[in-house]
């Protein structure tokens, strides 16, 4: 366990990061490796979910399918879009935010 906590020590060093960032991420790695490979987003901190998953998902769908066919997408499209969605899923009080 020793060479452990010094390699996780050296690669902390060299990234100039605290040496408990190294333990969570390799405690985390099928995790993070899983939601890399999902496509979801590197640079959120926190994983936030949303308060319907049907509506996140379908909107997810629509957006990958927009940007393989190169489709302009603003902010207010994918609120708008997301309002639909969760009218087509029957969710009652809706409101897109940003996040």
């Amino acid at each position: 366990m020793e060479n452990m906590k010094e390699s996780q020590e050296s690669v902390a060093k060299h990234f100039g990061v605290h040496r408990s960032q190294i333990s969570r991420i390799l405690k985390e790695k099928e995790k993070l490796l899983h939601d890399w490979q999902n496509n979801n987003n590197p640079d959120r901190t926190r994983k936030r979910t949303g308060k319907s998953d049907d509506v996140e998902e379908a909107l997810l769908r629509w957006f990958s399918q927009a940007r393989t066919r190169q489709l302009p997408i603003s902010r207010p499209l994918l609120m708008e879009k997301a309002t639909q969605l969760a009218q087509g899923f029957g969710v009652q009080n809706f409101k897109a935010t940003v996040g």
